[in-house]
């Protein structure tokens, strides 16, 4: 069993996942699998995430529910731990997964990890912004309110 399930949710993105998923392989962190979940693509992107040749991924195919029933699905796949969501439109650095499973498996009590994201163009080229969440706790109420965790 792997110690982190990362679930991508894929949906028409076949110029962007190629490099999402090489930028899950690249990670410092091997104990994951990466769960690809086609969300009803018309276009090439699932044949392109069967085709990483790495046994990590595996795609599963359902049909169109969107982002959060992408994620569900995927989550419902999982079979790690803990779960990473990846955009498949998005880059991670390749020691992401390496620092929130040591804050994890070092603070039991701690349920969630989120970081920054740096902001990149369609190519991958930062633009100049940076999404920073704050540091210190979270209540319920700030959560709800204003999500702090950022999604890429």
């Amino acid at each position: 069993m792997p110690l982190i399930s990362v679930v991508i949710p894929l949906y028409q993105t076949e110029r962007f996942i190629a490099a999402a998923l090489d930028s899950a392989v690249a990670q410092t962190f091997g104990d994951f699998e990466a769960i690809v979940v086609d969300d009803g693509s018309s276009d090439r992107g699932p044949d392109i995430a069967r085709g990483r040749g790495d046994p990590r991924v595996r795609v599963v195919r359902q049909e169109n529910r969107g982002l959060a029933g992408a994620r569900n699905t995927g989550i419902r796949e999982s079979r790690g731990k803990y779960i990473a969501f990846l955009d498949a439109d998005d880059l991670w650095r390749s020691e992401k997964l390496a620092e929130h499973a040591r804050l994890l498996d070092s603070a039991p009590d701690v349920g969630l990890t989120f970081s920054a994201s740096e902001l990149i163009d369609d190519d991958g080229s930062p633009i100049g912004l940076v999404q920073r969440p704050g540091n210190g706790a979270f209540t319920p109420e700030h959560v709800f309110c204003r999500n702090p965790v950022g999604n890429g």
